[in-house]
């Protein structure tokens, strides 16, 4: 019994609709863009979840392991495209909505506050011209070394 439909409808039937149109090029509109950042992300975080253990710490060595890890921010940029493109913002008395933003706030907040510490922790300022100046602080005592001297 031959498919009642043509060979490209039958080539982006199922899941490949999603991201294919049925002349085989890719969904560029709202829709498509949505599961194509979704996508991305999900394959960044199944790559992330196999790379989150000792052994591949030792592997791969802290500073590969530790760039591939920062790819987390990159999926949270996407994860925001995401609801964006599926027009999260256009909803805005949905619960969803209201937590994505409130999740897009708390990450940021979250994130400019470790900025700022870190920055505290590993810069400090010159008493001669007042300028943010890098002076890493490698313990405790050299901590307290340098308050006495102020």
């Amino acid at each position: 019994m031959p498919y009642p439909f043509p060979r490209t409808a039958r080539s982006t039937s199922g899941f490949l609709a999603y991201f294919v149109a049925a002349d085989a090029s890719p969904l560029l509109n709202s829709f498509g863009l949505g599961n194509w950042t979704g996508l991305l992300a999900i394959v960044i975080v199944a790559g992330l979840l196999t790379i989150s253990s000792d052994l591949a710490l030792r592997t791969l060595k802290a500073p590969t392991w530790k760039w591939l890890q920062r790819l987390n921010y990159a999926t949270f940029a996407l994860v925001v495209l995401h609801a964006f493109f599926y027009g999260a913002l256009l909803r805005v008395t949905s619960p969803f909505t209201v937590l994505l933003l409130l999740s897009v706030i708390a990450v940021s907040v979250g994130q400019a506050l470790g900025i700022w510490l870190w920055a505290a922790e590993t810069c400090s300022y010159t008493d001669v011209d007042r300028r943010l100046v890098p002076e890493r602080i490698t313990s405790a005592r050299d901590l307290a070394m340098d308050s006495r001297s102020s």
